[in-house]
């Protein structure tokens, strides 16, 4: 069970359930009723969508020998042997059908422009290092975290309960896409040695270990601008969420390229997690 665990990278599942606190922040802002069936099965699909972008990770990335001796990030279960290939493969597959029939569910309740999404979502999920065409080898994974983990999660949900759109939550999708980004450009900016020796070409790779490095606290830096101009937070709400962006950016300044970059993980996923929360917190108050 701690194998699995391990593997599911539960810090990288608060990146999934922020944007659905953020989309739900609007629409009890904006008085639009909420299905709790539809909420629960879509919590559940954005989860497994994650979990399962996250084994396939794990597995084609082993199949391919990117993870080698020298990655200082977390240990893989393909590249170590600890779970073997058929078992990694069948989870890889159990996971995504399931996520499949759950959103075909969830669009038959709100309508066949969430099929599409949704079924884009589990094909990239599954690209971004299975097919004949790796998405994360091409620089995209910053990119593909913004707009998944950002854009189409919010717009997504929102319009899952009510089959509507406005403007303002675009830019409001924005943020938990910059804080998704960062995330990616710091796992990259990481990974940056272990992964030049490699076929996979990521955009830190591009750019080399100082600019990624900040990139990466610029990104954040850019959430954290949207949270506090986007969202008019009272100051209660805006300080937990503030000393988090503060406090990931200092981590990043003050930390050396390393295995400790590992923590940072974690620490920008929770301060995701925190803006959206207290923005999803300010409009229930």
């Amino acid at each position: 069970m701690k194998k699995w665990l391990l593997l599911s990278r539960p810090k990288t599942l608060l990146t999934g359930l922020a944007p659905v606190l953020l989309a739900y922040s609007h629409l009890s802002k904006n008085s639009i009723n909420i299905d709790n069936s539809l909420f629960v099965l879509t919590l559940i699909c954005v989860v497994l969508l994650q979990i399962g972008s996250n084994i396939a990770n794990d597995l084609y990335d082993g199949i391919r020998g990117i993870d080698t001796k020298d990655r200082i990030g977390p240990k893989r279960s393909m590249s170590s042997g600890d779970i073997s290939y058929k078992k990694l493969k069948q989870v890889t597959y159990s996971i995504f059908t399931t996520a499949f029939f759950i959103g075909s569910y969830i669009s038959y309740k709100s309508g066949i422009e969430i099929f599409f999404i949704g079924l884009l979502s589990i094909v990239v999920a599954y690209a971004y290092t299975g097919g004949p065409f790796p998405l994360a080898y091409y620089a995209l994974g910053e990119f593909l975290a913004f707009i998944f983990f950002g854009v189409v999660a919010v717009v997504g949900v929102y319009f899952i309960q009510s089959q509507t759109i406005n403007l303002d939550l675009w830019y409001s999708a924005c943020m938990p896409g910059f804080f998704s980004a960062a995330l990616m450009s710091l796992n990259n900016y990481r990974d940056i040695y272990s992964d030049k020796k490699t076929k996979k070409k990521t955009l830190a790779i591009f750019i080399g270990e100082k600019k990624s490095k900040y990139l990466t606290i610029l990104l954040i830096m850019i959430g954290t601008i949207n949270g506090m101009i986007l969202h008019e937070l009272s100051l209660e709400l805006i300080v937990l969420p503030l000393i988090l962006s503060i406090t990931s950016i200092t981590f990043l300044l003050k930390t050396p390229h390393g295995e400790n970059l590992n923590k940072g993980l974690g620490l920008i996923s929770f301060t995701n997690l925190s803006w959206c929360f207290f923005i999803f917190l300010s409009s229930r108050i």
